[in-house]
């Protein structure tokens, strides 16, 4: 993915992070990417998809659904 400021490619980054489902919060290996010229951090839909996935993975986990 290009970044949407400056046009270059991004490196694909990850880090443990939590998120929130049905109001708790879960630890996940989030991903996304990374513009090294502005610091910012972007996602497209498919890791938007694969992040909530894990999210929801870690719910079903808990409460063995």
């Amino acid at each position: 993915m290009n970044s949407p400021f400056t046009g270059k490619p991004m490196r694909l980054k990850q880090s443990l992070t939590s998120l929130t489902f049905r109001k708790e919060a879960f630890e996940v290996v989030y991903q996304y990417y990374y513009c090294e010229d502005s610091q910012e951090e972007f996602t497209d839909e498919a890791l938007d998809t694969l992040n909530l996935e894990r999210v929801y993975q870690q719910y079903q986990l808990k409460y063995h659904r």
